[in-house]
């Protein structure tokens, strides 16, 4: 897993996005710790979601996706995320 002092968000979040696809349960780690870096990147929060939904984590997917859409209300992604996810 990528270390926290990277200070590269972008890094920990283009990682995370391919790695979602990899070991979607291990990802969530390095979602948040993007969160911790940036945490008002909607884009993190919405693929924080996706991976939440690809491990069967509903509840936690659509929490994410209301994140991300406080926090960035024009990004329409986690709109359809969120009904994927109900």
């Amino acid at each position: 897993m990528l270390q926290l002092n990277l200070g590269l968000v972008n890094a920990v979040y283009d990682y995370s996005f391919v790695y979602v696809y990899i070991d979607r349960f291990h990802v969530v780690d390095d979602y948040n710790k993007a969160i911790a870096l940036e945490p008002h990147d909607a884009g993190v929060y919405n693929d924080l979601g996706i991976a939440y939904c690809r491990s069967g984590e509903h509840d936690k997917a659509i929490v994410s996706f209301d994140k991300a859409i406080e926090l960035d209300s024009c990004f329409v992604n986690p709109y359809n995320n969120r009904g994927v996810a109900y």
